[in-house]
């Protein structure tokens, strides 16, 4: 069994002086850094250390419960203590000094501290949190499992209960609030439960709060955005119904089903491939559905037209003086710029029109990638229908291998860069970068796919002129090869970018529900499950399988929450104005904890129940 008395974080770590101003530079996080955050850029890194026994020792020596790698830290530096309802510190080192809220503790000497508090040994900066109790921790046999027991092993575990003292919480401004909260709890509809979540109820209550006009033009366009989205909708369902009725009568039944069947598995693989990345702050599966429809349904009707229209124009211009090859060059390039502008625009206007509606949800770099993915696989489905369904009878293996094998992330790397760049607008406070960074975005999007349609399109040309030739022939085949080469890179620029931006994920979390368990919003188990991202999982399962659905739900819920409160409190930081209305988000968060812990415990104690009469 595991008991979690508290947590220690690293909230500054050594680091060695930089010796040039270029040198310097390099900590400067940019659009990665946290407000207020003082230490270097590999410290955010560190993990939180987890205090599961009554005394803990730290020092730079491996025999240590916490190690600190930290030439200045003596091989046992300090040993921190759990007794009595009360922390202990006691210096360990021969010579090296114990800082304690700025207070030396000297050798051989011990100090009591309160949660909260920071210590320095050498270099390191130390914050324990842990809840404000004047009780020790009493074990007691709960219904669930503590998130600290790996969630593969089916056993009961023994959890501390942390009471807090009213003299406790009325020591910080968050108490009141938490008092407040308590109040708030007998009053009629201010329990969220398992509704809409936080975000998205006040999303919709920053519109309809404006006034009177304000709420009947929301509503206004809503209603013109669903004729329009719905009408859209017909135009593909209906294009796609007749080019079925077209194949079914010259290829075949076996056509329609390869049309139909290869296309949807590589669309699944992109989302099952998004449900990897989104790890930490997931997104609403109703916004997910949300950005994979517009690129299915609403983006292929209009960029179908202006593409059709501007293709004309390009058919009618003549060559003049120019040659048959500078021509073909030319006419490629124009219908390649056509396509990769106007579809990269139609498909970007959801990720901003997401970003607009609901700016609370589009957090980071992360949701920039995650929605421009499912948009593009929405747009790729569709687009992948009509080119199965009209060659798959005469080049399948070469349809399977350009479009599912290499193209398979081809329409999502385009759409996921105007993402990017949205989403690192959505977290940096430098003014110029806001519209720059999405600019740029779009305008690499747009380069990707001008370059890839334009390759494509010479590739054909240069094949159908000289059908027979041997050397044509392979030249097309090395062109389209190195066609996807740029995709590839921007791949791996994209993953670069999510996983800096995944790790600052973490770190919101780990800065920002920091004082959230020093108040008992978030225990410091939770605290640490919330930070690895593959235990929380197997412990959402474990439930799932060990506790019934009910459970699940509820624990998917709280940490969410938890992890919603932290973002939404670095939103706040960063700038994000108040919300209309007599509630902030963050009060509504932490009273959707409340409720929601409440939920996992009665379900967790109902399914043990129906286990032991079993």
């Amino acid at each position: 069994m595991n008991v979690c008395y508290g947590v220690l974080r690293v909230v500054h770590a050594a680091e060695t002086p930089p010796t040039s101003r270029a040198e310097a530079g390099q900590d400067r996080l940019g659009a990665w850094d946290l407000p207020g955050y003082t230490g270097n850029a590999a410290s955010l890194a560190d993990p939180p250390y987890p205090l599961t026994e009554p005394t803990t020792t730290i020092g730079r020596g491996l025999n240590n419960h916490v190690v600190l790698m930290d030439p200045t830290v003596s091989r046992e530096h300090a040993q921190l203590k759990w007794n009595d309802g009360s922390w202990l510190i006691e210096n360990l080192s021969i010579h090296n000094v114990l800082s304690v809220n700025k207070v030396n503790v000297p050798p051989g000497s011990r100090k009591e501290i309160l949660p909260g508090a920071r210590f320095v040994l050498g270099q390191t900066t130390l914050q324990l949190l842990a809840p404000l109790t004047q009780e020790p921790p009493p074990l007691t046999e709960s219904a669930e499992p503590t998130p600290l027991e790996s969630a593969s092993t089916p056993k009961m575990a023994h959890t501390p209960t942390f009471h807090i003292s009213p003299e406790a919480r009325a020591k910080s401004e968050e108490g009141q609030m938490l008092a407040f909260l308590a109040t708030s709890e007998k009053q009629p509809g201010r329990m969220l439960g398992m509704g809409p979540g936080v975000t998205l109820q006040f999303a919709w209550r920053e519109q309809v709060d404006r006034g009177r006009l304000w709420a009947l033009s929301t509503i206004a366009v809503v209603i013109l955005g669903t004729l329009l989205a719905v009408g859209c909708a017909y135009m593909t369902f209906l294009k796609n119904a007749q080019l079925g009725e077209d194949v079914i009568s010259h290829g075949g039944l076996s056509n329609v089903v390869a049309a139909i069947t290869i296309p949807v598995i590589s669309a699944l693989g992109i989302i099952l491939l998004v449900n990897l990345i989104d790890r930490y702050e997931r997104e609403p599966w109703l916004l997910r559905l949300g950005a994979f429809l517009w690129g299915a349904l609403i983006a292929i009707p209009p960029a179908l037209i202006i593409e059709r229209a501007i293709d004309n124009s390009i058919f009618a211009i003549h060559s003049g003086s120019l040659s048959h090859t500078a021509f073909q060059l030319l006419n490629s390039f124009l219908l390649g710029a056509n396509a990769g502008v106007t579809e990269e625009v139609v498909k970007g206007a959801g990720l901003i029109i997401l970003l607009i509606a609901l700016r609370d949800e589009f957090d980071n770099v992360t949701d920039g990638i995650i929605y421009g993915a499912l948009i593009g696989a929405g747009f790729a489905m569709v687009e992948n229908f009509v080119y199965f369904a009209q060659d798959s009878s005469k080049s399948l293996v070469f349809l399977i291998i350009g479009r599912i094998v290499l193209g398979w992330l081809g329409h999502s790397t385009f759409t996921a860069c105007l993402g990017a760049g949205l989403g690192y607008a959505r977290q940096t406070r430098i003014a110029w970068q806001k519209w720059a960074m999405p600019l740029l975005g779009l305008g690499i999007g747009i380069l990707l796919h001008t370059i890839f349609d334009f390759v494509d399109f010479q590739a054909t040309q240069a094949f159908h002129d000289a059908p027979n030739s041997t050397l044509v022939t392979t030249l097309v085949l090395i062109a389209i090869i190195a066609d996807y080469i740029p995709p590839f890179l921007a791949q791996g620029a994209l993953l670069y970018l999510l996983m800096r931006s995944l790790n600052h994920e973490a770190t919101v979390i780990r800065e920002y529900l920091a004082d959230e368990v020093l108040h008992g919003v978030v225990t410091p188990d939770e605290y640490l499950l919330l930070q690895r991202s593959f235990r929380r999982t197997r412990l959402e399962r474990y439930y799932l399988f060990h506790r019934g659905w009910r459970a699940w739900l509820a624990a998917k819920a709280l940490y969410q929450t938890q992890i919603g409160l932290a973002f939404r409190k670095w939103h706040v930081s960063m700038g994000d104005k108040p919300k209309l209305g007599h509630q902030q988000p963050e009060d509504a968060y932490r009273e959707r904890i409340e409720h929601l812990r409440q939920q996992l415990q009665d379900a967790s104690t109902r399914a043990a129940a129906r286990l032991v009469t079993r």
